[in-house]
């Protein structure tokens, strides 16, 4: 057993000191020392004293490294410097009660960005043994001295406490009340009207046509009935779920925008509403001419009855990614399944069926939605009908919960200090800080809505944060929160996030007797930016040591119903302090927290030191408040001291942003802020922060953040002019209850090949690999986990799967559950008594690597608190500088029939650009949203997005990461000044197969690519029953295109195979192959190089222009047919690619003309062959025909020729050519 160590000071192998993993011994000058880089390395020793300090060796490679004291973490260190310094005090703790203590000093394996390495160095160790004043015997004197009269006074002060509160509450009804009346002056006078007679309610609203279809040019009246007859208010309002498609009145005139679908909504003065489907289309499809022979979806014969369960299949299959859950009707997802055996780089091609179609509907795009209530099962089939798989849901009503009127509290803006119209920033810092206090006193006090007072505008300060609170709508009431202009770089002015805190120094809780106050101070002399932050300065001239005090805090009881967020510091609370320092010259800090009994001084906590290594950081340290009464307000203390061994006879610390902040004790949900307008800086910032668009830190000014929890969001509001960001999101990955996820790695050390059965127990395939252990789940606490991999640029290291089975055991190791085909890094629920779990992975091959921070590990077990089912919705978003919403994180988005526009300055200069989530962004919606930037959406990676009823006016970029995304049911259409001429596209791209079905186009295109290339993947796109209008489909990756309509002057289509699909009007250039289309006055240019072939395709006044760069043109088993004078085939000048027609029929309608097959502008220099071999030539009485007539032939001389092979095929009744060609050289074989 190692000694215990006494006072003194130690070398590091002292043999008391027990080193647990790997150090390396080495020596600078003449001493020796010790050092470990590998995370979770330790030293631990035992001292008997009062506390101890540890000096080290700092320089560029060093790390951080955490302390423990007695098994409780103290600090956490940073021992880097630009300078290399020997025999530095990085860290000391004293004023420790004098007995035995534990210390363990762990390698961190992190280190700060301008640090090379992680190494953590051990020097010495000194031992401290001193007097301490012993408080608690003070304490318990106070304590007793209490008599029974002081007691009784503390109850009659708690009583009267109560009594304050019922008065306070009792006026803020009265002004609600107050309120109420004034909004609502129409239903007064309709009482008074009444004369004492009976208010009846409504109690119905019915709807005569629930489904409606719009043409256009059309109008439409929409005529309804409010139940009862005699209900006292009959008034509806009306509203369209999309202006772009259809617009609606206040009398219920619906009037065509633009081809789509969205839902009109009745709502009736007691607020029940009713929907109505309306569906805008161009023309009336009982006659139009385009869609005449438009196919639909094959006919499908297969016999799904006798297909197996592949719950228990391992090589062959199909495997669900979705789990069961509850729905809500309107919800729509995206069903993820995997064809067995799995591989990144297949097509997972499959069927889906619903067991009850009127409860849970099938769409494109292998997307689902619920319509009604009730349960149904989707099953997911594979192509031949052979396996299935399936999951259940359960749909409900979506219900918005009424709120009664007493717990509606109309925001009181002299009680909080709140100005309006006023742009100082003091005003605009108390603003802020009035806001967060109104919404922490509503949520305290019962409320659930909070409402401001109507049409005003209110300037924050945006580096105050506005923290939202769980359960509480906060309705603007048409107001302007305007972000005053500033010269900061970052903020994030609301955050959804659950927490709150104060900006210490722009509250004056810090009174620095030696500081003075410095704007735009550019403490690194950088002349191309400014450090728009502001500083507290201290100068260390002849002083060793300056000690400053910040004001007193007051601490309160629970039960206190507070004005301010000062005010609701609780005894207990858990509070965390930070700041940003800068040093020029070496110093260390102590920070000490004192509580104090009116002003005498009753205790002082252990010091949190921060070290003269740190250069220019963030540090951070949380306090714990006492849990007793003995006290009644809180100071913190600095202690500032010069390093002894420093030679700099002066040198100064800055600090800006300190803050104190309260920890958070539950995760933020069911949070709305709604009706009014975010106005950000960005059309005033160059007036404080010149050239501040050139700065790229500030694309961090958010006006919104969203970091955690579910079902919080924005509705009716507008968001604009931000300069950054605008709106961003976060994962959640420090949120209340979430485990570290280096707790739960899952690393390469531990895999087999082998997978597990149903059972939990193994089961050997080598197309998989298992752990070989249990995994220690126990410390993820919530009812969900996923499986992530958080470091770097997230991905799929080490071991490429994207799914996963999972086998769950509780503490005695016995098996609960298994569930299969799990996407990697979705959130999935867990079992509630789950202890121990299995993970299998779909790899062939065991990895030999993986992060060797973490162990090996290639990835983790979290869970993390992300933003689910968040909603942005019937907002404007518009004018922001870098992009509209940076998504980057969450999962299950909402983002509903909000418009988009203008968002551009910088990269990524879009609407949305989902990003920085990388694979943890899953399972969005985007829905009816009109998108009218230049760049529109950014998707760079994330699964199971899907894009339905949109308008895109401009550019859509999908990235190669991206997976399993659909866009289905959306326009595509380039509009004057936005796209400036290049035109509306998507430009697409995917690492799994994805869905276009359904979509318009309208002078836009479309190009898709294969992340790992077409040559080593066979996923595809698939796209069908898709409308092109004078659009193009730009390269040929995608493989096939079925049931949809072409027409345009002059288009490219450019794909391997075009299925049952109708052309019309125009020019096109493609390198595809048709199969059973219908082609009607095409001018059919096949591309450089390429074989165009027609296969059983239906060809109507159409002339194919084979230029002489292409291969050939084949026609197979096709009708052709001709009603007008002209050619069929159009040769032209020096052209090569030749024509071969087999087993078709070539149908001549009557025309007063001569009609030929062969014929065009110039036939000079053309080498082609044109061959027909088997056709029929159905032709009328008194047909006239040349099988080949041009206006310039070659001379009869030439050395080059058209020649015409006709095998099998009468054309007796055509001439061969006019007189002109009969003195040139072609060349007719007629066999």
């Amino acid at each position: 057993m190692a000694s215990v160590l006494e006072v003194g000071l130690y070398d590091y192998s002292n043999e008391a000191f027990n080193y647990v993993g790997n150090w390396g011994d080495f020596t600078k000058g003449t001493e020796k020392m010790t050092y470990s880089e590998t995370a979770g390395n330790y030293v631990e020793f035992t001292f008997s004293g009062t506390g101890f300090k540890w000096y080290t060796h700092i320089n560029a490679w060093r790390g951080y490294a955490k302390i423990y004291i007695d098994d409780i973490e103290k600090a956490k260190v940073d021992l880097y410097s630009k300078d290399e310094i020997n025999n530095v005090m990085i860290y000391s703790s004293d004023k420790m009660e004098n007995t035995n203590h534990k210390v363990k000093i762990i390698v961190a394996g992190e280190k700060n960005s301008l640090s090379v390495s992680y190494k953590v160095v051990i020097y010495k160790i000194e031992i401290l043994k001193e007097e301490i004043v012993d408080y608690s015997e003070m304490i318990e004197e106070k304590e007793a001295e209490l008599t029974e009269k002081e007691e009784l006074l503390l109850s009659i002060t708690g009583k009267m406490e109560e009594i304050q509160n019922q008065i306070e509450q009792f006026k803020n009804q009265i002004k609600q009340f107050q309120n109420q009346i004034e909004q609502l002056q129409n239903e007064i006078e309709k009482l008074k009207a009444l004369q004492g007679e009976e208010i009846v309610e409504v109690t119905d609203l019915q709807v005569d046509d629930e489904n409606i279809i719009l043409y256009k040019a059309e109008t439409h009246q929409l005529t309804w009935t409010v139940i009862p007859e005699n209900a006292t208010d009959k008034t509806v309002k009306f509203e369209s779920g999309n202006t772009g498609f259809v617009t609606v009145t206040d009398t219920g005139l619906l009037t065509y925008v633009n081809e789509g679908e969205t839902n009109i909504n009745l709502t009736t003065s007691n607020n029940i509403t009713k929907s109505v489907r309306v569906i805008c289309k161009e023309t009336n499809e009982e006659n139009p001419d385009e869609n005449n022979n438009i196919f639909q979806e094959d006919n499908d014969n297969t016999d799904y009855s006798k297909a197996v369960e592949s719950e228990n299949l391992y090589d062959e299959g199909i495997i669900i990614a979705n789990e069961a859950e509850v729905l809500e009707i309107g919800d729509m997802i995206k069903i993820i399944a995997h064809v067995l055996p799995y591989s990144v780089y297949n097509t997972n091609p499959y069927v889906l069926k619903s067991s009850d179609e009127s409860i849970v509907k099938v769409k494109g795009g292998k997307v689902i939605e619920a319509v009604s209530v009730g349960k149904a099962v989707i099953t997911a089939y594979t192509t031949d009908g052979k396996y299935k798989n399936s999951v259940e849901y359960n749909v409900i009503n979506k219900t918005e919960k009424t709120i009664d009127i007493s717990k509606i509290y109309s925001l009181e803006l002299d009680k909080f200090e709140i100005v309006a119209d006023v742009s100082t920033k003091e005003q605009a810092i108390k603003n802020s800080d009035g806001i967060k206090s109104a919404l922490y006193y509503a949520v305290n006090n019962g409320y659930e809505k909070i409402v401001f007072p109507s049409n005003l505008t209110i300037y924050i300060e945006p580096s105050e944060t506005i923290y939202m609170e769980s359960n509480l709508i906060v309705d603007l009431n048409n107001c302007i929160i305007k972000l005053r202009p500033n010269n900061y770089e970052r903020y994030s002015a609301f955050y959804f996030g659950q927490g709150n805190g104060l900006n210490l120094v722009d509250n004056n809780f810090f009174n620095f007797s030696d500081a003075k106050y410095v704007d735009d101070f550019d403490p690194f002399n950088n002349i191309t930016a400014k450090n728009p932050m502001y500083y507290k300065i201290f100068d260390f001239t002849s002083n060793n040591t300056i000690t400053q005090y910040s004001k007193k805090i007051q601490i309160y009881s629970k039960s206190n119903k507070f004005n301010k967020l000062f005010d609701s510091l609780h005894y207990g609370d858990s509070i965390n302090f930070s700041f940003r320092q800068l040093r020029y010259g070496n110093y260390s800090m102590n920070i000490q927290l004192q509580y104090y009994k009116d002003d005498t001084l009753i205790l002082e906590e252990s010091s949190k030191v921060v070290s003269n290594s740190w250069t220019f950081s963030t540090p951070s340290f949380t306090f714990n408040l006492r849990n007793t009464v003995d006290y009644n307000n809180i100071q913190f203390k600095f202690v500032f001291t010069k390093s002894a061994n420093s030679t700099d006879s002066s040198y100064s610390i800055y600090y800006n942003n300190m803050n104190l902040n309260w920890k958070a004790k539950a995760i933020l949900s069911n949070c709305k802020l709604c009706n009014g307008t975010i106005y950000g800086e960005r059309d005033e910032k160059s007036n404080v922060y010149p050239n501040w668009y050139n700065i790229g830190s500030t694309e961090g000014g958010c006006s919104i953040i969203f970091y955690e929890g579910a079902n919080n969001g924005i509705e009716n509001l507008t968001v604009k002019k931000s300069i950054g960001f605008n709106m961003s999101s976060g994962k959640g990955d420090n949120s209340y209850g979430v485990t570290a996820y280096s707790q739960t790695p899952i690393t390469y050390k531990v895999m087999e090949l082998g997978t597990l059965d149903d059972k939990g127990e193994n089961l050997s395939n080598s197309n998989y690999i298992r752990t070989s252990e249990f995994i220690d789940i126990s410390k993820i606490k919530t009812s969900y986990y996923n499986i992530g991999y958080p470091l770097g640029y997230h991905g799929y290291p080490y071991v490429n799967s994207r799914i996963y089975d999972v086998c769950f055991y509780d503490i005695n190791k016995q098996f609960i559950r298994r569930d299969r085909g799990l996407l990697r890094f979705r959130q999935y629920s867990k079992p509630e008594n789950a202890y121990y779990a299995k993970f299998v992975f779909y790899n062939n091959y065991v990895p030999t690597s993986g992060n060797s921070d973490f162990n090996g590990a290639f990835a983790f077990v979290e869970n993390f608190a992300h933003p689910i089912k968040n909603y942005i919705r019937n907002c404007v978003i518009e004018d922001n500088y870098s992009c509209g919403f940076a998504a980057c994180g969450g999962q299950k988005w909402r983002i509903e029939n909000n418009t988009w526009r203008r968002n551009a300055g910088r990269m990524p200069g879009c609407d949305i650009d989902w990003e920085d989530g990388w694979e943890y962004m899953q399972d969005d919606l985007i829905e009816g949203n009109s998108f009218e930037s230049y760049n529109t959406c950014i998707l760079c990676a994330g699964a199971g997005q899907v894009f339905y009823n949109n308008k895109f006016n401009g550019i859509a970029t999908v990235y190669g990461r991206s997976q399993y995304w659909s866009f289905i049911e959306n326009i595509i259409e380039d509009t004057v000044g936005i796209t400036s001429g290049n035109g509306a596209k998507l430009s697409l791209g995917s690492s799994t197969d994805c869905y276009l079905e359904n979509n318009i186009y309208n002078k836009s295109s479309i190009a898709w690519g294969p992340n790992h290339g077409v040559s080593q993947s066979s996923y595809d796109l698939y796209v069908k029953n898709e409308k092109f209008t004078d659009s193009n489909v730009l390269n040929s990756n995608v493989r096939s295109i079925k049931y949809s309509y072409f027409k345009g002057s002059n288009f490219s289509l450019y794909a391997t195979k075009i299925i049952k699909c109708n052309l019309e009007n125009g020019m096109v250039s493609t390198n595809s192959n048709f199969n059973n289309c219908n082609l009607k006055s095409i001018t059919i240019r096949p591309a450089k190089d390429s074989q165009v072939i027609f296969e059983k395709c239906n060809l109507i006044n159409c002339s194919i222009e084979p230029m002489y760069q292409c291969k050939d043109v084949l026609i197979k088993d096709s009708i052709i047919t001709r009603e007008k004078a002209g050619s069929i085939i159009a040769p032209s000048s020096n052209s090569t690619g030749g024509v071969e027609v087999t087993d078709s029929n070539f149908i001549f309608e009557k025309i007063d003309d001569y009609h030929y097959i062969v014929g065009g502008w110039n036939a000079a220099g053309c080498s082609a062959v044109y061959t027909f071999n088997n056709c029929k030539m159905t032709l009328y009485d008194g047909f006239k025909g040349y099988l080949i007539k041009c206006s310039w032939y070659a001379d009869a001389a030439a050395t080059t020729h058209v020649t015409l092979n006709f095998n099998g095929t009468d054309v007796s009744k055509f001439e061969k050519t006019d007189a002109k060609g009969l003195k040139s050289n072609i060349i007719f074989n007629i066999n």
